[in-house]
């Protein structure tokens, strides 16, 4: 079409969106005759309309008889966090080249438009988006579903910059007129759910219909015809006044044929108008003024809150009065003396109330407010003077902590230390191999002496030993964490068979340490590490891993076991039995290991067939030098 060519043209020729290329005349002349003054739109955007989804700028609709051609330059993303939202709704089908187009002058800063369906009950569907990091955002309609939708425009990482905006609508199809006097109820909401006091309803037109009545009982209450006389032209219908948050209503329509001949009434559809929607709450909340995020009711001329303290047993705790903030969006406890309690766990409630005042409550959302809470080291903590991460609680003035040295028995180390920031750290270095108890306390911002301590946690000041995965080896290595001013480090390893020292008086330099001598695959074994003449490290056990990967292959008339081998394994010992027969096929057989350590590297033929049809079971040894090792688990086959 001639406004998508010439508006995309000027898109690719123009240096930035206010100067004047050579196509500018074309588009003032376009603006002045497709953006009318009734859009709400002025030519910087410096009125900041359309800055959320309740506040969408309306562009009007577009259908098979009319189409939507819309341009405007000039537009702005001023401020960090700013946003442009615009509306606009179609019947029909949108055309090949039917197309939105954002302009700007990416060197400025990155702009980037998301597209979303918008339903009837107000809630909204991302559909489209265009993300890219040139001059230009583009998103083709073709393909999209009658209906309305809204677009948003919006700096990438708080980006500022100005643009230009078009839209190029021209829907397709016929517009069929009905074929009976009876109308069909649109559906209204998701599952029936409608979050707006004053609903949109809508219907297909019927035959000969002038106009149409509706008729509207409050299931809930039992009231029935809630508005009289209540006759429309179109084939929509909003309620003149509020419903109630949380009633369920039926609705039906009919068409009235000039002169006053009534149809009949149409079928009828139920619908209920959403309490508020308490977001779901995971985990304690760490603030004395949590913030409660909900989604509430369109059109609701306030909101009530009700709280309950479960742990006291007080209910309705800002009954005398709210001092808070409280929306749409959800509601923020405020000032020093509305606080909530750490450790206390509460629930809540919130109703959307219309005109008359009334509303039902929604369901209660549970939540706790969290003490201070400090990270539990996995292992010891092998820095003198550790940095533990806790989370605070905000709304406090000052919080302070209290260390105890569970080994010497000494308390409260650092007395009156102030705990700032997330992480947590000595004033001076602890002992290598003590225990220690560490507690938070958040203080009442009054300064009343009044606070409330957090769970404490305990660690130790110690080396701690990586765990290792059953090994592959029968001589893995094993390692530890290193510690400040340590030259040497004393290894303790322990098969748990006989819990024997396989190395006493073992000392290194290093941090790691790697056998001299054959562990036995199959066998657990207890490790310790610690500083020459200090406190051992926590206990770390391990396994050398037997054979666990085994199948039988047939090569020719024979069949070949295979297996993947350990490493550093002297020899390996077969044992086969014959299940169907009970015979034992295999007794003492050894074979040596490959000179690759690989998948399936390790292999033995049979010397004979196998009877078809028999089940057999084979078990694997891996031999040390010793000749020590466990059997593998059994592995059964079918011969064939």
């Amino acid at each position: 079409m001639f406004l998508t060519r010439v508006l995309k043209e000027w898109f690719r020729n123009r240096s930035t969106p206010r100067s004047h290329s050579k196509f500018r005349p074309k588009l003032e002349s376009l603006e002045e005759r497709c953006c009318l003054s009734s859009s709400g739109i002025d030519g910087y955007d410096l009125a900041g309309l359309g800055n959320s989804l309740a506040t969408a700028v309306n562009l009007g609709p577009a259908s098979p008889s009319k189409g939507l051609l819309f341009s405007q330059s000039n537009l702005s993303i001023d401020t960090a966090g700013d946003q442009d939202y615009f509306k606009f709704k179609f019947t029909g089908a949108p055309a090949a080249d039917d197309s939105i187009d954002v302009g700007f002058l990416h060197a400025n800063g990155d702009i980037d438009i998301r597209l979303f369906l918008l339903n009837d009950d107000g809630t909204i569907v991302q559909v489209a988006t265009s993300l890219s990091v040139d001059n230009n955002e583009f998103i083709s309609l073709q393909g999209l579903a009658a209906g309305t939708y809204v677009l948003r425009v919006y700096g990438t990482g708080d980006a500022t910059n100005d643009y230009s905006l078009a839209i190029d609508l021209d829907p397709t199809g016929v517009v069929s007129p009905p074929t009976d006097n009876f109308p069909t109820l649109n559906p209204t909401g998701v599952n029936g759910q409608i979050n707006r006091l004053q609903p949109t309803l809508s219907w297909t037109p019927s035959l000969n219909a002038f106009a149409y009545q509706v008729w509207i009982n409050d299931l809930t209450t039992g009231e029935t015809n809630l508005y009289t006389n209540n006759l429309t032209q179109a084939t929509s219908w909003s309620p003149p006044s509020d419903l109630v948050s949380g009633h369920t209503y039926r609705w039906w329509v009919r068409g009235i044929e000039f002169g006053g001949l009534a149809h009949a009434w149409s079928l009828h559809q139920d619908f209920t108008v959403s309490t508020v929607q308490i977001a779901p709450i995971n985990g304690p909340i760490h603030d004395l003024h949590p913030n409660i995020a909900w989604t509430g009711v369109i059109g609701t001329d306030n909101y009530k809150v009700w709280v309950n303290d479960t742990t006291s047993g007080q209910n309705n705790i800002f009954a005398n009065g709210f001092f808070g903030f409280i929306s749409q969006d959800g509601w923020k406890l405020i000032s020093n003396s509305n606080i909530l309690t750490p450790g206390h766990t509460y629930t809540i409630w919130a109703k959307a109330v219309n005109a008359e005042g009334v509303g039902e409550w929604s369901t209660g959302q549970t939540f706790t407010i969290g003490n201070i809470t400090f990270a539990q080291p996995l292992t010891a903590v092998s820095e003198l003077t550790p940095s533990i991460p806790f989370t605070p609680v905000a709304g406090v003035n000052q919080s302070v902590y209290w260390l105890d040295d569970l080994t010497s028995g000494q308390t409260n180390l650092f007395p009156n230390q102030p705990l700032t920031g997330e992480k947590w750290s000595p004033p001076a270095a602890l002992t290598v191999g003590h225990t220690y108890r560490l507690w938070g306390k958040a203080l009442h911002p009054a300064n009343n002496g009044v606070g409330w301590w957090g769970p404490g946690i305990e660690f130790t000041i110690n080396t701690s030993i990586y765990a290792i995965n059953p090994a592959t080896t029968l001589r893995p290595t094993l390692s530890w964490t290193a510690l400040a001013g340590v030259a040497n480090y004393e290894v303790w390893v322990a098969d748990t068979a006989n819990n024997v020292n396989l190395t006493p008086g073992l000392l290194t330099a290093n941090k790691s340490w790697t056998p001299t001598f054959d562990l036995v695959s199959g066998h657990t074994y207890n490790m310790w590490v610690r500083a020459q003449g200090g406190t051992w490290s926590a206990k770390q056990t391990f396994q050398v891993a037997k054979v666990t990967e085994i199948k039988a292959v047939k090569v020719g008339n024979q069949y070949e076991i295979q297996w993947t081998p350990l490493a550093l394994v002297t020899n390996y010992e077969l044992w086969l039995d014959d299940l169907t027969s009970g015979a034992s096929l295999l007794p003492g057989v050894i074979v040596n290991q490959p000179g690759v350590v690989g998948s399936y590297s390790a292999k033995y033929t049979l010397a004979a067939s196998l009877t078809n049809g028999h089940t057999y079971r084979v078990w694997i040894k891996a031999r040390n030098s010793f000749t020590l090792g466990e059997w593998s688990n059994s592995f059964d086959f079918t011969a064939t």
